[in-house]
């Protein structure tokens, strides 16, 4: 049928950027390598003054070099101390449809296993 090409491989991964990584547009720089590198996802500043997210996208080489930025770069007033990336693996399909930085703080919480880490929005009473 015309207009089916082969399915491409979809890849994610979660990240959490730690440093002085608040109050320096990190999440707005994030947004847009992302889109530069044609990737989806989202980020959001943490409870614990770290900035968490996740990407995805079907270009391994774009995955590759947002990890780089995230671990090396960040945005022009940032100072990384490390970066956690986690939950690497392939999906189905892509979840997101452009990447954003959202305005809502997450929160830390371990999963059941105890291994990963599960990223909730921080409810205000």
């Amino acid at each position: 049928m015309a207009g089916y090409g082969p399915k491409l491989a979809v890849f994610t991964f979660s990240f959490e950027v730690h440093g002085k990584v608040h109050g320096v547009s990190f999440g707005k720089h994030a947004e847009k390598k992302c889109k530069e590198l044609g990737l989806v996802g989202w980020c959001a500043e943490t409870t614990t003054r770290s900035i968490a997210g996740e990407v995805q996208g079907c270009d391994v080489m774009a995955l590759q070099q947002m990890k780089e930025w995230l671990n090396k770069t960040g945005s022009p007033k940032s100072k990384i101390e490390s970066c956690d990336i986690r939950d690497q693996r392939e999906i189905p399909k892509k979840t997101y449809s452009s990447f954003k930085q959202s305005a809502k703080k997450v929160f830390p919480s371990l999963s059941a296993s105890g291994q990963s880490i599960l990223w909730q929005e921080l409810q205000t009473a």
